[in-house]
């Protein structure tokens, strides 16, 4: 998702999208579909204000060339979500 796409959505597109979008990196399907699910109740307790700061703060990253501290609110994200990654494995020729 671009950073001017993310900063066009109104709050309850961010509800509506934010859960699948995110959902959508994780594997395997049950703990994506869990995932979507919590997420989708954490969103739906937030108010307005606090889906615009995070929208802020993700869609700005990058911006400048600092260091970008992590957003306590982002933090309450990542905490609920069972983020899995594929391991990379070194390739010797």
């Amino acid at each position: 998702m671009q950073a001017e796409a993310l900063s066009a959505l109104e709050p309850a597109q961010l509800r509506e999208i934010l859960p699948t979008f995110l959902a959508g990196f994780v594997q395997p399907d049950d703990v994506a579909a869990h995932n979507q699910k919590r997420m989708t109740e954490l969103l739906a307790g937030w108010p307005d204000r606090t889906l615009k700061q995070v929208q802020h703060h993700v869609a700005s990253l990058g911006a400048e060339h600092r260091l970008y501290t992590a957003d306590p609110t982002c933090r309450i994200i990542r905490a609920i979500t069972a983020l899995r990654f594929a391991s990379i494995h070194s390739i010797r020729s």
